[in-house]
């Protein structure tokens, strides 16, 4: 596990899904980000968080690991962090070492922008997030190799409905940079946040931008059980420069239901079959988070 793998904190408005560089370690997903970063305070709260670790093509038969569960903030200023999560706090070294080992190029990218780096995000400031690997799925050249935990079972899925697809127009996207805007404008790889009985999760899906739907393997939502509809967050980034500050990104947050597109006649059909194997999701945005480099706000869709 190396480079960037997004991560899925809830808040009160659904599923938050962000980039982070971290490792997986002891059956444990461990990373470092700002003390004062939203996924800090949602983690502290309801104590649960997932993340999905992906190839360079999760969603044409590639590989891509979701782990959800407990998660725990480890904080040098708060002694009784390290209290909770035992375990944790004694690995804790050995994770940061390791994390610092696989993302050399993201270090150098940090250390070519160190003058535009806030404090909040200086190493003094930053705090180590822990997620236990209670619920595992696990996809390699397309097929599901490992599902532990509440993602060990199938549900069937809710009966699609014929509705109206939603679109963006202009404004919708008021406020977004051109860079920004050109991230949601086009269609392919995304990463989808959904809620769940076990908490927020997140996994490879298609974003169609024309359409506003997201495109995704329907046996994996037979398997992490989402609520459709329901709370969602659809997150589009540019993050294949190593330097922080040149980093672009936009979460679509809303909410998802399952849509009939005429081509999925039975999305509860076990079969391998490809006309069987996709579902798609009508996305209603409510909200955009944007962000590029160190800059981020937030703002309801026009």
């Amino acid at each position: 596990m190396t480079g960037f793998q997004h991560f899925a904190v809830d808040t009160a408005n659904g599923p938050h899904v962000t980039l982070l560089a971290g490792v997986e370690m002891a059956g444990c997903y461990w990373a470092t980000t700002s003390s004062s970063a939203a996924k800090v305070r949602m983690i502290r709260s309801n104590g649960r968080a997932a993340v999905l670790a992906a190839g360079d093509d999760p969603c044409d038969h590639g590989d891509w690991t979701l782990i959800a569960g407990r998660a725990t903030i480890l904080d040098t200023k708060r002694p009784c962090d390290w209290l909770v999560d035992p375990l944790a706090a004694g690995l804790a070294g050995i994770a940061v070492a390791r994390i610092g080992l696989s993302n050399i190029e993201q270090l150098i990218g940090y250390l070519h922008d160190r003058d535009d780096v806030p404090s909040t995000w200086q190493p003094t400031s930053r705090v180590l997030l822990v997620v236990h690997g209670d619920h595992r799925l696990a996809v390699r050249a397309g097929r599901i190799v490992e599902s532990t935990g509440a993602f060990a079972g199938t549900a069937p899925l809710p009966l699609p409905a014929r509705r109206r697809r939603h679109r963006l127009d202009r404004s919708h996207l008021a406020g977004l940079s051109s860079q920004q805007m050109a991230v949601v404008r086009r269609s392919g790889r995304c990463a989808l946040g959904l809620s769940t009985a076990v908490g927020p999760i997140v996994v490879p899906g298609m974003w169609d931008a024309n359409g506003a739907t997201v495109r995704l393997d329907r046996r994996v939502l037979t398997h992490i059980r989402a609520d459709l509809p329901g709370e969602c967050s659809v997150t589009l980034d540019e993050s294949a420069d190593a330097r922080p500050t040149r980093k672009v990104g936009v979460m679509l947050r809303g909410s998802a239901s399952l849509l009939d597109d005429g081509r999925t006649a039975d999305l509860n059909t076990d079969t391998d079959a490809a006309e069987h194997r996709s579902a798609v999701l009508s996305i209603n945005v409510e909200r955009l988070t944007a962000w590029e480099g160190f800059a981020t706000s937030t703002a309801s869709a026009s």
